[in-house]
Parts: C-alpha cells; sequence; structure tokens
C-alpha cells in the first residue's frame, strides 16, 4: 500500500475543514454521557441485524465507478483513515507495507460529508464519529489517504465482497 499526502494536500485538506469549521453555528446538545448511551445502544442494536437494515447504497469499488479516485497507472484506489497514529508521517508519497488491517472509506465519502455539515468543531468531529462507528471522543486527529489494491479491500460483514452495493445477513455460498 501507499500512503499519499503530499504537503500541498494536506494544506488544502486543513483548510477546507477550517473553512468548513468556520461555518459552524449550532450549540453542542448532547452531553458525553449521553453520547456514550447512544453509542453503546447502537452497538447493541448492530449485534443483530435485520433485513430491513440492510443499506442498498454502499459504494461499490469497482474500475467503471467514476466517483472513485483510481490510479490508472496501478488500478489502486484512493482510500483515507482517520488516525491518531504518527507512523504514516515519514512514508508520505512512498509505499509501505501495513502491520496490521486498517478501516478506511473511499475518497471522497469523508470530504463530500464534511463539507455538508454546519456544526461546530466538536459537533463536525463527533459527526464522523457517527458515520464511521466510532465511540465519541475517540482521539483521532488526522486523515490519511492511501492508494490501495481493491483486491486488498474488504467488508467486515459475513458478506464481505466491495464490488458491490450492499452487504448481505449471511455467508456467500462456495462454490
Amino acid at each position: 500500500m501507499k500512503v499519499f499526502l503530499s504537503l500541498k494536500k494536506l494544506i488544502l485538506m486543513l483548510c477546507v475543514f477550517q473553512v468548513v469549521l468556520a461555518c459552524s453555528h449550532s450549540p453542542q446538545t448532547m452531553l458525553f454521557a449521553d453520547l456514550q448511551y447512544a453509542y453503546s445502544q447502537a452497538i447493541k442494536d448492530a449485534e443483530v441485524v435485520e433485513i430491513n437494515e440492510i443499506y442498498r447504497n454502499l459504494v461499490a469499488i469497482v474500475p467503471s465507478n467514476d466517483a472513485l479516485r483510481w490510479n490508472k497507472d496501478t488500478g489502486e484506489v484512493l482510500v483515507v483513515t482517520w488516525t491518531s497514529w504518527n507512523g504514516y508521517d515519514d512514508h508520505v508519497g512512498s509505499s509501505m507495507k501495513l502491520s496490521r488491517e486498517v478501516w478506511v472509506t473511499v475518497f471522497p465519502e469523508v470530504k463530500a460529508f464534511c463539507s455538508e455539515q454546519h456544526t461546530t468543531p466538536t459537533q463536525l468531529t463527533l459527526r464522523l464519529e457517527q458515520l464511521l462507528g466510532l465511540p465519541p471522543e475517540n482521539g483521532k486527529t488526522r486523515f490519511v489517504e492511501m492508494w490501495v489494491d481493491p483486491d486488498d479491500l474488504f467488508r467486515p460483514a459475513p458478506d464481505p465482497e466491495v464490488s458491490d452495493h450492499e452487504a448481505e445477513l449471511d455467508f456467500p455460498l462456495s462454490n
């Protein structure tokens, strides 16, 4: 996997983030205890998935999806992870073999989400945590973009393929 985050793009991303933050208006309305409770309830609800809860508009990670950013030379797709780990910093612009699985989302999903929010910095962080299924106040501080072979991606579900628009409730039948 390649870690790709040029200084120019990092500065641009931070500027966009600051603009979003500067445009925020609403006050924070939930206490941390309420957020923790809401998060734990969401985790409990997610333990048992029902057929009517299947989301059928997941992003299909396929070369024909022009909404994604593809490296035409390598066939890799641009993904983003939200992290507090600074270990990527020394590898900007170079290849890096990761020692573990990393939760990612495809570019430009998070960027688009952030640009649509009109909240305070704290609320934007909370909304990102909710979007990505993270507990409140988890300490993520940076976004890192990576070029990844789509064959190395999977959905953390019984139906792990990333080339369609939904994750089924059951493991796929093997041939």
